[in-house]
């Protein structure tokens, strides 16, 4: 599930990323969704547009 997967993070590292979205990632060590900067490209599917659909998704 996408809540097991790693904080989606800007890009790959390879790329540039240009975008400035606001996104939520759930972090399954806290158990709780973090904010984070989504530039546009590359991460994985442990992106949320917000705090609720992540935490309704991923919080236990």
């Amino acid at each position: 599930a996408v809540c097991a997967e790693p904080h989606s993070l800007n890009g790959d590292g390879l790329t540039a990323c240009e975008a400035y979205m606001p996104m939520w990632s759930f972090n399954p060590a806290e158990n709780e969704c973090v904010k984070f900067i989504y530039g546009g490209c590359g991460g994985n599917g442990n992106r949320f547009g917000t705090q609720q659909l992540c935490e309704s998704a991923c919080v236990m």
